[in-house]
């Protein structure tokens, strides 16, 4: 795998799991000041639910920057299969 891809799989997976954490303790100093019965479940409650949409949206980042450099691969490929004819017909001339 290439160190690009690697370092933003990283990255992403940092971002996510970094606002994740910020948020549930946030949720729960806001709802323990608020006297919120049972402060620790709620706030896990919501970092879930923070956590499953973030990852998910990450997801979807992460396979459209993965499909850009698959493409981007394969129309080189394709280019040098083209080139690599051009001069097998040369060759045949």
């Amino acid at each position: 795998m290439k160190t690009e891809i690697r370092t933003f799989l990283i990255n992403a997976c940092f971002w996510v799991i970094s606002i994740s954490i910020i948020f549930f303790f946030f949720i729960l100093f806001l709802y323990s000041h608020n006297n919120i019965n049972d402060p620790l479940k709620e706030s896990f409650s919501l970092t879930i639910s923070l956590f499953s949409a973030l990852a998910t949206l990450g997801a979807a980042i992460i396979a459209a920057r993965l499909f850009q450099n698959w493409k981007t691969q394969h129309s080189f490929t394709e280019q040098i299969k083209i080139l690599s004819h051009m001069l097998m017909s040369l060759d045949e001339i």
